[in-house]
Parts: C-alpha cells; sequence; structure tokens
C-alpha cells in the first residue's frame, strides 16, 4: 500500500490480528469391571475299587484341576477292596477393577487435537498374486476433540471418546501356506457428541453398559438328570461379566504463563541417589535442595510432594 501514495502522505494502518485462543480440555475416564464366578460341583474321582475291577467317574475335570485347599472339600472310605473317594468343589469370587484415563490436551480454537493410550495390532491384508501386507489397527482409550470458542466466551465442543480392547469373540482364523493366523476383533464403546458450555463447566456422557453372562453345565448321564441326588452327579459354573463406562469432559479457556520457572516437570528435584543413600539410608531420591511448590488443583491424578 506505501507504494500507491503520494508524496507526504501517510498510511493509517488499523488492522489487527487477533490472538488465537486456546483450550485445554480435561477428561475423565473411568470404567468400573466387576466379574462374579461361581462354581459348584462333586468329582468322584473313585467310585468303587473291589478285587480286581475298578470303577471311576469324573463329572469335571477342569474343576477337578483348578480346585484348591480353599475351594475343594474331599472325602473318602477305604475299608479292605474298598475305596471310594470325591472332591467337592466350591468356588465363589468377586472381583472388581477400576480402570482410570485422564487426559489432558490443549488447542486452538477451531483445532482437532487427539489422545491414545493403548496400542496398534497388526492386520493382514491379501494382495495380488498371494501377497500379504501389514495393516495396523488402534486400539486402547482415545480422544478426539474440536473446541470452537464463539464471540460471547462460550466453547462450541465436538467430543468424540472411545474405548476399545481386543476379544477372541468374533476373532479371524486365517490361513497361510503351512501356518494358521489369528487376528484378534475389537469391542468398542465409542460417543460423538457436540455440546455448548462455557469454560470450567463439565458435562457427562454414562449408560455405556457391557454385561455378558456364561453359564456351563456337566455330569453323568442320567444320573445327574435324577431329581435330588443329580446335583451329587453335575458340575455347574457361572460367570457374570458386567463393565460400567463413564466418561467427564471439562473445558477451560486458557492461556500459557508468561514465567517459564512456574511450569515444572514430574522429574523436577529427583536425583539417582548414590550407594548410601540407597543400601544404607533405603532412599529411591537423592537429596538435591527442598522440593519444588508443585501444586495441581483438584484430583488430577498425580503424585505430589
Amino acid at each position: 500500500m506505501r507504494d500507491y501514495l503520494a508524496p507526504g502522505q501517510k498510511l493509517d494502518n488499523r488492522l489487527s490480528v487477533a490472538a488465537g485462543i486456546q483450550v485445554s480440555l480435561r477428561v475423565r475416564i473411568a470404567e468400573m469391571d466387576r466379574t462374579i464366578i461361581r462354581e459348584l460341583g462333586v468329582n468322584w474321582q473313585a467310585l468303587g475299587n473291589i478285587g480286581k475291577y475298578t470303577l471311576s467317574f469324573a463329572t469335571n475335570n477342569a474343576l477337578a484341576s483348578a480346585a484348591t485347599a480353599a475351594t475343594a472339600l474331599g472325602v473318602g472310605y477305604v475299608n479292605r477292596g474298598v475305596n471310594v473317594n470325591a472332591i467337592i468343589d466350591a468356588l465363589a469370587q468377586d472381583n472388581l477393577v477400576h480402570l482410570l484415563a485422564e487426559p489432558n490436551l490443549t488447542a486452538m480454537s477451531g483445532e482437532t487435537a487427539s489422545f491414545l493410550v493403548g496400542g496398534e495390532f497388526p492386520i493382514p491384508v491379501a494382495q495380488a498374486n498371494g501377497a500379504l501386507t501389514i495393516q495396523f489397527q488402534q486400539f486402547g482409550v482415545s480422544l478426539a476433540f474440536v473446541p470452537t470458542v464463539l464471540s460471547s466466551g462460550r466453547i462450541n465442543l465436538h467430543v468424540r471418546p472411545e474405548v476399545s480392547q481386543l476379544t477372541n469373540q468374533g476373532a479371524v482364523q486365517l490361513s497361510a501356506t503351512n501356518s494358521s493366523i489369528s487376528v484378534p476383533a475389537l469391542t468398542v464403546r465409542r460417543a460423538d457428541t457436540t455440546v455448548e458450555l462455557g469454560s470450567g463447566q463439565s458435562f457427562a456422557i454414562a449408560g455405556l453398559l457391557q454385561d455378558m453372562t456364561t453359564q456351563s453345565d456337566s455330569g453323568l448321564p442320567w444320573l445327574g438328570e435324577l431329581p435330588i441326588i443329580g446335583a451329587l452327579f453335575r458340575s455347574e459354573s457361572f460367570q457374570r461379566n458386567e463393565t460400567e463406562l463413564v466418561i467427564v469432559v471439562t473445558p477451560y479457556i486458557v492461556r500459557p504463563p508468561s514465567d517459564p520457572s512456574a511450569v515444572h516437570l514430574p522429574s523436577d528435584g529427583w536425583g539417582v541417589p548414590n550407594d548410601v543413600e540407597r543400601i544404607l539410608l533405603l532412599r529411591q531420591q537423592a537429596r538435591i535442595g527442598a522440593p519444588l511448590p508443585v501444586r495441581v488443583p483438584g484430583d488430577a491424578g498425580f503424585i505430589v510432594q
């Protein structure tokens, strides 16, 4: 523009580029996994041993091999040539697993940010002339979001969380020359939504439930089907897996700190202990001055000293 000005004229430049706004997204992903196992049965190791003849039955060898002293009760009778032994298997087990991922991402308004904690597994793909190529499929806890800051200061947020894991159910078996290749399947729980909320406000995605029940019965033919006494000749195994997934998302409008010393790493203040500190004082960290005043707001999932 200055090339087109007449002599003595000045350019009044009122153009300005607004600074971009950054959005930090805090995501908490919690999964409650509960497994209930119930097993009850009778394993007859030797029903009779009289003279030269032996008669033996077994209702469920798998239960007998897996039984321990805490889950099995053995009874028997031995008198001269008669030997009767039985094992009563009883197992009750409740497992409760709490899985937690807490990714924190920062992106410019209108840009995409993604996050993945998990891995990739190979998938063979057939090509021409019998050739095979390998493609990789991601699995684990992943997150992608696109924030857009509106003029009112509110945040339009497009978020796509996903939790996936490998499973043998639905796996594909492939045969190549003299070998067999098993390609696992994925169990996926995914959400894709767009919401509008203010900085520091939260929304939750819940109700992602998964329930799987397995029951197997085994026993002796005819004897296990008899009423009342048939329970002595059969075994029952019951297993139930329940999982519930809850995702809580909180966006913040953030600005970078002007003082670099205000940002600390978890490794700050840590040093390798020498032999005296490690062996005599049982220290896993060397004493390097006073600990830094690290403070993380809220339950952020870090170890704070």
